[in-house]
């Protein structure tokens, strides 16, 4: 009896309790639903406010993009699960022209689970209420590159705890920015950093941000003018032991690259192009770096001799650049085999294999950790480099989309398959010893070939090549290679053309009148070639046309008055041709020297010496007549028109009084007024003076 009733209350109470926790969790969803509406809302209204704050004083960005309540699908925000704003992601959005902003920092307080935030290149020059900034405790990534900081948001980025990658390139430090840097070592969780291209010296960058303990992965502080000896420098660096991107390039760095650096084995990336690094290269630093991806090393003062086999066990090895015109490389060697495969290789002006032979690489050619080769770039320019370029480069580097052999010693024709590189981009073989004739498939069926530079070789061809509409040059660069005849009707086919250079041939005829159907040229060099007839007026429709040469040809005529409408031009030859008449000196074309314009006889005016006269010159004699006609003739209209003013005058006061009575009488009457007046005023006159004496 007394268990059943102890079932009963046990069950009576269960039921109690489950109503009960059922209530609870009731209250419990109510309270965080109506919170959140009451967060988004706060959120909501603190964009709205951002962007206003944008705007000022008059401007219009994201006024038509952020429209509605459902701020997470504007554009640059991004939301969490609970639809709370997680990314602020809106660079180079202040319109230019509205000057320097200074947005209030407690707008992106209201954003507490916020973690990343872009808001490069807005002129952001400082910030109202800064210490707010403290708040985004949950920040992980913030970007305010490519601003005018004045330094005070640094102090406050450092109490971000969440914060891991933080860039700040391009941000025009001013005095108080340079010692605020030391507050970036408060920040434990940083893997990123990026300081790039704000004129640091070797004071700027605090010694705190090496220690030991740092979790850095990525920091670039190139483009800056650090003038640190390597040693010391490199004795800081080499204690970050989780790097894994380095970018030193362009600076001052100078002596050679430590050994330490042979330690850092985390490292992917390294970047000590354009400083003064000097010495012999140190093959033995980069042996034991096996997880190195990218090395960059070009424009320093390294000497002696690179062999390419230091590389050979480096598998990870993508990206290189070895470009140094004070050593010699290497890649010639029996006893080695890449273990890489190249993506970029770019050794410019270090002369290649020098000593044995000036060969091609061959090495590129045998990286069989593929089934075809990835390679994407290759420069192999400036090197002296002889004998033919090779016709099975299509089977050898199907991905290849930049190629550059330019002054080189390479011989022969251009095999047909340069025009079956179907990705190629860029393609640079100028400056060497090709002849024969220009390939049909690059020039007519090559889709993807945007830039082609063929200048300084000997083609000579009788007439200029023909180009089809199927090909997409807006680089073409066919200086001094011997083409003949007439400018080819073809070139209309290349609709988004921006170069063009032909000069220094043979070619004749006159000036095309259809360059201005070319929307985007912007550069016509057509200098030294035997072009003769006039300028075309056509010409000065081309309003984004920047330099214009046609020196050294046959031209005559005029210039058109109307090439002043060129307003963007900058730079305009017309020297050595046989142009006469003025000068047009308008607009841009008053910045323009005499070496514009030199060499034709028949120009005058500023800013030659010569002046312009008038095609009717009268003799001196003949001019001093007429100049006493012309006074002659001035005094006896003057003084016809003082008599005729006199005899006007005269009778429009006498001829009514002589023909109306009324007239008359009234003249009278006015007359005898004024009489009486003065005879009044003369009398109280004496009568004062009288009274005087």
């Amino acid at each position: 009896m007394e268990f059943t009733k102890f079932v009963q209350k046990w069950q009576l109470y269960s039921a109690h309790r489950a109503v009960l926790s059922c209530i609870f969790w009731l209250i419990l969803w109510h309270l965080f639903t109506s919170s959140n509406g009451a967060t988004k809302e706060e959120e909501r209204v603190a964009l709205l406010q951002l962007r206003d704050s944008l705007n000022r004083p008059n401007g219009s960005a994201l006024v038509n993009e952020w429209v509605g309540n459902d701020y997470c699908d504007w554009d640059g925000i991004r939301c969490d699960r609970n639809l709370l704003v997680h990314n602020i992601v809106l660079p180079s959005i202040r319109q230019l022209g509205l000057g320097i902003w200074y947005p209030n920092a407690t707008l992106l307080s209201h954003f507490e689970n916020l973690e990343y935030l872009y808001l490069s290149d807005n002129n952001i020059g400082s910030w109202i209420m800064p210490e707010a900034l403290r708040r985004m405790s949950n920040l992980k990534e913030l970007d305010l590159s490519s601003n005018p900081l004045n330094g005070d948001i640094i102090p406050q980025i450092r109490c971000l705890p969440s914060l891991e990658e933080l860039y700040l390139s391009t941000i025009y430090p001013s005095h108080a920015f340079i010692p605020a840097l030391s507050a970036l070592c408060g920040l434990r969780n940083l893997k990123v950093l990026n300081l790039r291209d704000n004129f640091l010296d070797e004071s700027s960058i605090p010694s705190c941000l090496f220690n030991n303990g740092s979790s850095l992965e990525i920091l670039d502080i190139s483009q800056n003018k650090l003038k640190y000896s390597s040693s010391f420098f490199f004795s800081g660096i080499c204690r970050l032991q989780k790097l894994k991107t380095l970018s030193l390039n362009g600076n001052l760095i100078q002596g050679g690259i430590d050994p330490c650096l042979s330690k850092m084995t985390s490292l992917v990336s390294l970047d000590l192009s354009f400083n003064l690094f000097q010495g012999n290269f140190p093959s033995f630093i980069f042996c034991n770096l096996t997880s190195l991806v990218a090395l960059f090393i070009s424009d320093n003062k390294f000497d002696g001799t690179l062999s390419f086999a230091t590389f050979a066990n480096l598998s990870n090895l993508r990206y290189i650049d070895l470009s140094n015109k004070d050593f010699m490389v290497n890649t010639e060697s029996p006893s080695w085999l890449p273990s890489f495969q190249l993506m970029s290789l770019k050794l410019r002006n270090c002369r290649i294999n020098n000593d044995q032979g000036r060969v091609v690489p061959s090495f590129i050619s045998h990286q069989t950790r593929f089934a075809t080769s990835s390679l994407e770039i290759l420069d192999i320019s400036d090197n002296r480099l002889s004998g033919q370029l090779s016709s099975n480069i299509r089977n050898s580097f199907p991905e290849l989309d930049y190629l550059n052999t330019s002054s080189n010693a390479f011989k022969g024709e251009i095999p047909s398959s340069y025009g079956n590189l179907t990705k190629l981009v860029v393609l640079d073989l100028s400056n060497n010893f090709l002849q024969g004739k220009i390939p049909i498939n690059l020039r007519q069926n090559h889709t993807s070939l945007a830039q082609l530079i063929l200048s300084g070789n000997n083609f000579h061809e009788e007439t200029m090549p023909s180009f089809s509409n199927k090909s997409n040059f807006a680089y073409l660069h066919l200086q001094n290679v011997g083409f003949g005849g007439t400018i080819t009707g073809s070139l209309i086919n290349l609709p988004i053309l921006k170069v063009l250079e032909i000069s220094q041939n043979n070619l004749s005829g006159s000036i095309p009148d259809w360059f201005h159907t070319f929307p985007n040229l912007a550069i016509i060099l057509l200098s030294r070639n035997q072009f003769h007839g006039t300028i075309p007026i056509s010409l000065c429709q081309m309003q984004k046309l920047n330099v214009l040469d046609l020196s050294a040809n046959n031209l005559s005529g005029s210039i058109p008055p109307e090439i002043v409408q060129l307003y963007f031009i900058s730079t305009f030859n017309l020297s050595f041709n046989n142009l006469s008449g003025s000068i047009p000196f308008e607009n841009n074309f008053q910045t323009f020297g005499e070496s514009s314009y030199r060499g034709n006889k028949g120009l005058c005016g500023i800013p030659l010496h010569t002046a312009c006269t008038s095609p009717n010159k009268k003799p001196p004699q003949q001019d001093e007549e007429e100049e006493r006609a012309g006074i002659a003739e001035s005094d006896f209209f003057f003084f016809s028109c003082i008599a005729v003013s006199y005899v006007v005058g005269f009778w429009a006061v006498i001829l009514p009084l002589v023909v109306s009575k009324n007239w008359r009488r009234k003249h009278y009457a006015v007359v005898d007024c004024c009489i009486y007046i003065c005879c009044n005023k003369f009398s109280g006159f004496l009568t004062r003076i009288k009274d005087c004496c």
